[in-house]
Formats: C-alpha cells, structure tokens, sequence
C-alpha cells in the first residue's frame, strides 16, 4: 500500500490498478476517478507524504465471494456458484475461471469485520462504505457487518452506503436493516435483459423473477441513488440499445446507466468483435451516446496487454472467444447462437 500511495503521488501508474487505467484511456470515468473526485477534498493534501498519515472516509469492502450467479465473465474466486462448472473447464489453462483451490471454493472474511468496525470507531467525521462481493445482499459476512454496526449506532455515522448488487437474493430482515441507514446509494449489476440476461448471469432465475426482485429492493425509501452498472463485452454489445430503453422504461429517464467495457479476461472484450458487427450494434444507439465512439474505435495492442502483432493477438483472442463460449455452452446446455445470432461469425 506504501508503494502504491508512493507511486500515486509521484504520478507513475501503480501496479494492480490497470482496469482503471485502461478505462480513462478508452475515455470512460474510472472508479479512480470516481474516489479521488468524492475523497480529495477531505484529505489534508501537506501530509500526504507521511507513512502514518489516515484519515479513512471511504471504506471498500469485499468480504466473501459468496454469490448466488455464475455471471459468464465472473469466475471461482468471486462466485461460489462458480465451482462445479470451472472444474469442467480445468483443462483450458488459459479461461479466467481457473483456480486451483476449487475444492475449498468459499471465501468469508468474518475475521475481518471487528478490525473494521473498531476503525469506523476511531474516524473522526463521516464515511461512505461500499460493500460489493461475491453478492453482498447474500453473504453472511455483510449481514453480520450491517447488523453489528445498527447496534454500535455505527450506521449513523454514514454518510452513505453504496451497494453494488445483482438485486436477486434479499429479505424482509436485511431490507428492515437497511432501511436504517441515512441514504442508499444502489448500483444494479445487469448487463442485458431478456434471455441474453439470463444467459450471461448462468442464474435459475427468469428475466421476470429478477425484474420482480429489483422491484422490491430498488423500493426502499431511502434509496437517494439508484444506478445500472452495466458491463459491456462481447455478448452483450448488440443488446446494449434494448436494455438503454428498458431501463428508462423500468426505472425512469433520470436513473444513470453506469458503464464499464469489460477489463478481462480479454477474450469477451467487446472489441474481439469485428468492425463491421460492432458498427451494425451500436447503430441503435443514440446519436449522442458516448458508447459509439469507444465501441468503435480500433483495438491497439496495448489495450490487450501484449507485445504481439495486434492481428495475431485478435486471432489468438478470438479463437480462445469460440473455444470458451462452445465449452460454457456445452456445459450449461446453453447456446449463445439461439439468442445472438449474429456472433456466428465468431463461432464457425
């Protein structure tokens, strides 16, 4: 962390923060952005440089991966859903979703939530907390962190909680928990919608059932902000123009749809698809969606990470896209053909 903040401070890109840096090169509002935006003013700027120096005002919190879905570009170590189907691809050595420790799947990070709570204690002002996973409304570790700090009064000290949720699994208990803090700020994680939805989440849920949960959660009343986070990769490019107009038309024109392009693993990235498909998918855009430009620019070689010649990263890439989307599909009697056909071209 010393190095990292040492880096940051010099200017020099800090090594674990590459998502962010590709985001703010493809002109897209990184979460690094977001967070020195919403913490710099709080900071004392002249004791940066000290190795001692905290003032904590923002806590990110992933306490398990404990998860419900088995999103295609998620894996093991962030969805417990994860484990039986990555074992069947073992053998890819190269796919995002291999991991060694299958067989012990689970991550809780229990042990860590007195030291977390004992610094909320100790900060001097108000803090926002983000609480992600795994699924956060699903995970024992987040119930067991919202309900000690109700009865530490903890939750009045918040100026904000920020949960980044698939809005699936939630009750009437955690929701009366919630329901006691000052303000919600809710990114809803949904990529595409209909089949496609429930062909990218690898959920046992219909795209209704989840529209029915959504509705319930993005009920509370003290939701001050509700958002879409969208990440968009190439299954669910051609779809982007349909769930644009659903969510304006579920949750209103003023609800901001937050978009990410997929960082890894690179085989889904959006821009594996050729040219001409993304042109023909972005077309049903508006003309003033900032998508456009970005989805169309050309792929370079440093934004797949390799010294390669940029065609035959394209080439090795694509053939690892067919090579994966045929395995998940085989595996989960899917087919991603019968509900974007115009990827064909990426499967023959």
């Amino acid at each position: 962390m010393r190095k990292m903040k040492q880096d940051m401070l010099a200017g020099r890109p800090a090594a674990g923060c590459e998502k962010c840096y590709d985001h703010e090169a493809a002109g897209v509002y990184s979460l690094r952005n977001l967070y020195n935006d919403l913490t710099t003013d709080r900071l004392d700027h002249a004791s940066l440089y000290a190795d001692e120096y905290e003032n904590r005002t923002w806590y990110d919190l992933s306490l398990g991966n404990k998860c419900n879905q088995k999103c295609r570009i998620c894996g093991p170590y962030n969805s417990t859903a994860w484990a039986k189907d990555a074992k069947a691809l073992a053998d890819l050595k190269w796919t995002h979703v291999n991991w060694r420790e299958l067989d012990d799947v689970l991550i809780e990070s229990h042990s860590a939530i007195p030291g977390i709570l004992t610094s909320m204690q100790r900060a001097s002002g108000k803090f926002r907390i983000e609480l992600k996973g795994g699924e956060p409304l699903y995970m024992d570790s987040s119930r067991e962190l919202i309900a000690k700090m109700l009865e530490l009064g903890l939750h009045e000290k918040t100026e904000e909680l920020r949960i980044i949720t698939n809005g699936t699994q939630h009750d009437p208990r955690l929701l009366d928990m919630l329901r006691q803090f000052p303000a919600i700020d809710m990114a809803l994680s949904i990529d595409a919608t209909g089949k496609l939805h429930e062909y990218t989440r690898g959920t046992n849920m219909t795209w209704d059932d989840c529209r029915r949960s959504w509705s319930t959660v993005t009920a509370l009343p003290n939701i001050k902000r509700l958002r879409i986070s969208n990440t968009i990769y190439a299954y669910t490019i051609f779809d982007l123009g349909n769930l644009r107009n659903w969510v304006r038309s579920e949750f209103g024109f003023e609800t901001e749809m937050a978009d990410a392009l997929l960082h890894k693993p690179r085989y889904l990235h959006a821009k594996v698809v050729p040219y001409h498909l993304r042109a023909e998918a972005v077309s049903n855009l508006d003309s003033t969606d900032e998508m456009k430009d970005i989805l169309l620019a050309e792929p370079t070689a440093t934004e797949f990470g390799n010294s390669l010649a940029l065609d035959e990263i394209i080439d090795d890439l694509r053939y690892q896209f067919k090579t994966f989307t045929l395995r998940m599909d085989q595996q989960r009697s899917e087919s991603l053909l019968t509900i974007v056909p115009r990827l064909a071209e990426l499967l023959s």
